[in-house]
């Protein structure tokens, strides 16, 4: 599988990565560059994937 493919698979559909997870964005930029996939989990913590 291709990077992009995972992307996209985990934008399409975040609780891939854990049960109550939401997507807050993809290419999210920050001071340091972008971070490829950024989620919240139920309890409201930052979920940052790097791919």
């Amino acid at each position: 599988m291709l990077e992009s493919e995972i992307e996209a698979s985990i934008i399409s559909n975040p609780e891939i990565l854990e049960e109550g997870v939401e997507l807050v964005g993809n290419q999210y930029p920050t001071s340091v560059g972008y971070i490829d996939i950024l989620c919240r989990d139920k309890n409201g913590n930052f979920v940052v994937v790097e791919l």
